[in-house]
């Protein structure tokens, strides 16, 4: 017998019967075409529970005026996510890619990172991490120094320029914000 969730590729009931046994919290990740969401699920098995969620629409509310989906900003949703799982008493979770193919060294490796960063203890390798230059930004300045360098003209590049060299600036000033408190 198949399951209807399982025909609409929506849960891998295999998975998801681990998670549940493992009886912890749970880290789960999606990234859209225009966001990045993260929330830890407490697993029930009517339902799981979500303890506290965070995602990067909220990263322009604390001032955050460059991409949602972005490497940087993905660590930034997992610094969120970090501080307030810790604020709300736990201290481990596991990661849960639901029906999702995980790949090392991507965004959602980015919100890890960030999360693992922020206190949280989360059950993975440190292997899969992005580069530091990926979540701080460094790798988008670094490619638009590069494209400069190869003759790219106009006014829209060179106003989207002079904005990546800000970046870097603000990913550190926002982070410093997320770990002291001031944005929860």
């Amino acid at each position: 017998m198949i399951f209807r969730r399982k025909m609409e590729k929506r849960t891998n009931y295999r998975k998801r019967r681990k998670m549940i046994l493992s009886r912890m919290p749970a880290l789960y990740i999606r990234v859209s075409n225009k966001n990045v969401y993260a929330q830890v699920l407490v697993p029930e098995v009517v339902g799981d529970r979500t303890v506290v969620q965070a995602n990067s629409k909220e990263l322009q509310k604390a001032g955050w005026t460059y991409g949602r989906k972005s490497f940087p900003s993905a660590y930034l949703v997992g610094l969120l996510i970090g501080k307030r799982a810790i604020k709300g008493g736990l201290k481990e979770v596991l990661f849960y890619s639901g029906n999702n193919v995980f790949k090392a060294k991507t965004k959602l490796t980015g919100v890890i990172k960030g999360a693992v960063e922020a206190g949280l203890k989360v059950r993975c390798s440190d292997e899969i991490f992005p580069e530091d230059d990926a979540v701080n930004g460094e790798r988008i300045v670094k490619y638009a120094a590069m494209l400069k360098a190869k003759g790219y003209k106009g006014q829209q590049f060179s106003m989207g320029l002079a904005k990546v060299e800000e970046e870097g600036k603000a990913i550190k000033k926002l982070k410093e914000a997320i770990l002291s408190g001031e944005v929860s």
